[in-house]
Order: C-alpha cells, then sequence, then structure tokens
C-alpha cells in the first residue's frame, strides 16, 4: 500500500471514529477511546517510511513498536466495545472499571509477548539478566501494589460503589469512580478528590445509597428559663412540620447535657438526600424554623455568655411596633369579613385577646387533617395552600390551590365548628398572622347572644363563595352551621 493510500485509510477511520464519539455522546452513551488508536493510525502513516531510512536494528525496533501500539489500540477498543457498551444500551450488567483496567492490562501483557518473540527478542534473557532490575521496582511499587490490591478489595467486598455517597473520615463525597490506583470523590464544592485505594480501602467508611434514608444529627442550646419538656415539643414540632423531614424513621430530640449557658438539646431526623449540601440546607432551614418559633413564644437563644445579673424579661419580637398595640389590631380586624360588622366596642373588646405569630419562609402554620381551635388574618406576608391529592393523581402529595396575602383569611371553618383542618398552608415568606381562638369570643358572645347566628351566616355565605355553591339550601346550611356552632361555644359557657 503506497504512503498516500495509507494516509487516507488512516484519516478516514480518524474521521469515522470522531463521528462515532459525537454520536454517542448526543446519545449520553460512553463514547469510544481515541488516543491511542489515533496515535496507532498516525504510527501506521509514518512508521514504514521511517523504518526504510533506519538501519537493520533501527528498522526492527520501529516494526516492533507498531505492532505494539495497534496491539494496545486493538485492546482499547475491544474492551469498550465488549464490556462497556452493552452495559450502557442494557444489556447485562455493569462491569466495575478496574475489573475492566485488569482485563485489558493481562490482555496487553499478552500481545506484548507474543510482538517480542515475533520481533525475536529472547524473553528468557530478558527475564534472567533483569531479574535485580525487577527486585528493585517491586519494592519500589509497593504503595502502587496496595492501591491496586486495595481497589480489588473493595470490589471484591462491595465496600461501596460508583454512585454512592461515603465518607472516609478525612475526605467524603460522591463515589465518581473506583480506577486502578484510586477511587474520586466529588466534594461539597464540586472539586474532585483522588483518594490512593489503599487509604479508601483500610478506612472506616460510612456510604449512604441513593434513595437510601440518610440520618444526620446537630445540637442547639435553649434558655434555661425555658422547661425542657416545652422545649422538647417545640423541637419536635418543629421537626415534624417540615416537609424534608422524613416520618419513617421519626426524627427525635432529646437533652444532650447542661451548658453554661444553655441547656444543649440533641436532633436526630433522616432524609431523602444524602450529602453534605442537602443536610446543610436542611439543617440551616430547620433552624431557622425554629428561630421562629421560639419568637412566637417570646424565647430566644441565649448568647454563649455568663450572666451575673438577674435576666430581664424578654419581649417577643413577633409584637411588632405595627401589632402590639390593641388599636393596630382592632383596626385590621375590621378588614375580616368575619368581623366587619363587629362594633367598635366589640372590635375593642376581641383585639387584645388576639396574638400575633410570625412564620419564618417554608413553616407550616397548619397541617390538613388536624385538629384546632382558631383562624389566621394574615396581617403581612403571604402563605400558600396545599391539599393532598386524591386516588389517582399524578403521583405529587400535595397540589397548591391558592395563595394568600394580606387580610386574607383561613381556618375559620375549624374555629367555628371544630371541623378539622382542610389544607395544609405554609408560609411563603417572613409572615405575621394575626390568631383568634376559640375562647377569644366568649366575652362577645356572652354580652351579644345573636351575634353567634350573624357569624353562622357570615361563615356560611364566605364557604358557599369559596365552593361556589348555589343558593338552593343556603338556609337549611346556614341552620345546621349555627345549631353547631351553638353546641360548640354552649362547652365554653355560652348560652
Amino acid at each position: 500500500m503506497t504512503i498516500f493510500a495509507r494516509m487516507v485509510t488512516s484519516a478516514g477511520l480518524l474521521i469515522g471514529l470522531l463521528l462515532l464519539r459525537r454520536l454517542l455522546q448526543q446519545k449520553q452513551l460512553p463514547p469510544p477511546p481515541w488516543r491511542l488508536p489515533a496515535a496507532a493510525l498516525l504510527l501506521q502513516v509514518v512508521g514504514d517510511p521511517l523504518a526504510s531510512l533506519l538501519p537493520g536494528a533501527g528498522r526492527s525496533l520501529m516494526l516492533l513498536l507498531d505492532g505494539l501500539m495497534s496491539s494496545y489500540a486493538l485492546v482499547v477498543l475491544v474492551s469498550w466495545a465488549l464490556l462497556q457498551l452493552p452495559a450502557a444500551l442494557g444489556m447485562g450488567r455493569p462491569i466495575p472499571q478496574i475489573l475492566r483496567d485488569l482485563l485489558a492490562l493481562a490482555v496487553a501483557a499478552l500481545l506484548t509477548v507474543l510482538n517480542l518473540r515475533q520481533g525475536g527478542v529472547n524473553l528468557v534473557g530478558l527475564v534472567t539478566t533483569s531479574a535485580v532490575l525487577t527486585a528493585v521496582i517491586g519494592l519500589a511499587a509497593q504503595e502502587t501494589l496496595k492501591d491496586l490490591f486495595g481497589g480489588l478489595s473493595m470490589q471484591i467486598g462491595s465496600a461501596f460503589r460508583v454512585g454512592d455517597w461515603v465518607d472516609l473520615g478525612t475526605q467524603r463525597g460522591w463515589v465518581e469512580s473506583i480506577t486502578l490506583m484510586n477511587t474520586v470523590l466529588i466534594g461539597l464544592e464540586g472539586a474532585e478528590i483522588v483518594v490512593p485505594n489503599s487509604q479508601a480501602a483500610a478506612a472506616a467508611a460510612r456510604r449512604y445509597r441513593p434513595g437510601q434514608p440518610v440520618g444526620h444529627r446537630f445540637a442547639l442550646g435553649l434558655d434555661y428559663n425555658h422547661p425542657p419538656a416545652q422545649a422538647l415539643r417545640l423541637l419536635q414540632d418543629a421537626l415534624q412540620r417540615h416537609p424534608d423531614v422524613l416520618a419513617d424513621p421519626p426524627p427525635q430530640a432529646w437533652i444532650s447535657r447542661f451548658g453554661e449557658s444553655s441547656v444543649e438539646y440533641e436532633l436526630l431526623l433522616f432524609q431523602r438526600e444524602a450529602g453534605d449540601g442537602p443536610q446543610l440546607r436542611l439543617r440551616g432551614e430547620l433552624l431557622q424554623q425554629i428561630w421562629y418559633a421560639l419568637q412566637r413564644e417570646g424565647r430566644s437563644i441565649p448568647f454563649p455568655v455568663l450572666e451575673l445579673r438577674r435576666p430581664l424579661a424578654r419581649e417577643s419580637l413577633a409584637d411588632e411596633p405595627n401589632w402590639s398595640r390593641s388599636e393596630q389590631r382592632a383596626e385590621r380586624l375590621k378588614a375580616n369579613p368575619l368581623f366587619a360588622g363587629l362594633s367598635d366596642q366589640e372590635l375593642a373588646t376581641l383585639a387584645p385577646l388576639t396574638r400575633c405569630l410570625r412564620f419564618g419562609p417554608g413553616e407550616t402554620v397548619v397541617r390538613e387533617g388536624e385538629r384546632g381551635d382558631c383562624l389566621y388574618q394574615v396581617l403581612s406576608g403571604a402563605v400558600e395552600v396545599r391539599k393532598g391529592q386524591p386516588p389517582g393523581g399524578d403521583g405529587a402529595s400535595e397540589l397548591k390551590v391558592a395563595q394568600l396575602g394580606a387580610d386574607a383569611v383561613f381556618g375559620e371553618m375549624t374555629l367555628f365548628t371544630d371541623a378539622p383542618r382542610n389544607a395544609t398552608v405554609r408560609a411563603l415568606e417572613d409572615t405575621v398572622l394575626l390568631e383568634v381562638e376559640r375562647r377569644d369570643l366568649v366575652p362577645l358572645l356572652k354580652s351579644n347572644p345573636t351575634l353567634l347566628e350573624q357569624l353562622g351566616a357570615l361563615v356560611s355565605a364566605r364557604q358557599q363563595e369559596l365552593e361556589r355553591l348555589s343558593d338552593a339550601g343556603a338556609s337549611e346550611r346556614t341552620g345546621g352551621l349555627v345549631e353547631t356552632m351553638r353546641k360548640l361555644f354552649a362547652g365554653l359557657g355560652v348560652r
């Protein structure tokens, strides 16, 4: 074959290989190796002309090098075609990379021996004269051999696999690959962490597989003035209300120790996503929501200092200047469609009995199906209303049905009829709500018994509007609702 024909053939094969790589990459399949085949094709083009210019020994060496390079290129292409590509196409289980590398190395060693024999190299003499060199190389490669056998032991023992999240003590991240010598992890910052296999095999590894519940815990210090039983209930409630905290296994909270300036609590929870990023995000959201929950109870997280004086009474941050005064609350109650018909005196009686509660982004205000005895009016911020999907839905656990802003009201049916919450409501941003409990209405109903019928009519009309019901049977529904309200408030002393 002429030099020109050899060049055209090699160029055609190389172009075909590169086009095949691009096609497989677009289909998200493993592309064929190209560097070693490209080097073999280049050597095919220049090998024969260069060998003709060299003396006898140089010509033999060049031909031997050409044969070895072609053999190695064939090995990597066959390894890709038979061991890697079929698994990516779903034909058989994937073979670990380290085993593919070892098999390719063994075949390459066999082809090397065959090429050397064909080239007239005396292998027996070569082995005999290089015994000392082999011993020296073996001693120098102890660590390399440790890495090699460490990788083999991990594959055989299935310590962890590609795609697992592992903690090796000093390094942690997602396992990207396990090669002959190293285990490559992807850390929190996205950097590749190369760990020698000997270290990875010797470490006490913690492994989480995709989809497996991942548990982590953290500590939190609360004020000594906060009764531990109440503090534990608050922490448990915060953990259970977050949608990313799994209910099974259930979250837990307990007292860890009595610190210098706080009672330290330990929290244990489980989530679906492994890795430092999801854990840090969830921990940050929980700490934020716990802060808001503490502020709603008029408490705070203590500073890490020793107090040598009696602490001053702490004032709740939820009582902002706009809402701390009864007059301000009475003005906002006028915007509530249920209380808009109350007189100024009645509003002045009701306003001091209400409470302003602050919720942080993502916090659950009420949960669908739970019991309650209060309604809420949005003073600032916004909340979203979500309902559980009926059987046969699209698979989502909840469906967003509404978003409520300032002066919107929710929870009135639970307040007036003791019905379970019919939706879950979560804060979308920093939100302040005005809470009106059932007992707050008792003074008004005792002084004005006709108010019960008025509220019943307003609640019924509001429900008809929300549910878009027809007027047929409206009076019967209103009468039934008022009767339910009368029985409910009778238990609170209203006759």
